[in-house]
């Protein structure tokens, strides 16, 4: 039960280092050898890929994947770039395709939340599910069971019943002292 937990905040933590890292890299602008880009995919430029990038990541601090409305499309709109671009650039930089790279940016934004407000952790689940853009529960669960390896439900359980044992745990010792005389 704790470990899940622990499991989820060393994980949320590495996504945060890896996050840094990979900002690191799109500073240095670190230009790939044609060699690694798929035959089938033009190679995009480095200065607007470097664009994109930076476009994208002032999105991802606006939080824009809460929007249940955020594909491709519409992202790539938003960015003034076309989809193909975008999506070889998500490809490329984020290691994952579209719909992953979003599921995975929706769960990292969930697991602070779940760890730190218990109104919202205790909130329903379709509330949750939706509060994070998803139109469908059962999208929300699949995303987060990929993402832990267990469901939402379950997690959250796991989660209340760590803070409900912190919470019973003495702070003092809890032996009485014999009063003497």
């Amino acid at each position: 039960m704790l470990r899940t937990i622990d499991l989820a905040e060393i994980q949320l933590r590495m996504s945060e280092k890896i996050s840094g890292f990979q900002h690191m890299e799109t500073q240095w602008s670190v230009e790939r050898k044609t060699a690694d880009i798929p035959k089938t995919q033009p190679r995009i430029d480095k200065d607007i890929k470097n664009i994109i990038l930076t476009k994208l990541e002032k999105l991802e601090n606006e939080n824009f994947f809460l929007d249940p409305n955020c594909n491709l499309h519409q992202l790539s709109e938003q960015l003034k770039t076309n989809p193909k671009y975008l999506s070889q650039v998500i490809n490329q930089e984020k290691k994952s395709n579209f719909n992953n790279y979003i599921n995975e940016l929706r769960i990292n934004y969930l697991l602070p939340k779940l760890l730190k407000d218990i109104e919202f952790r205790n909130s329903k689940l379709s509330y949750i599910s939706f509060s994070l853009g998803y139109n469908n529960l059962n999208t929300f669960n699949a995303a987060f069971k990929k993402r832990l390896g267990i469901l939402p439900s379950n997690f959250i359980n796991e989660l209340n019943n760590a803070f409900e044992i912190k919470s019973k745990t003495p702070t003092q010792p809890s032996y009485k002292l014999k009063k003497i005389g």
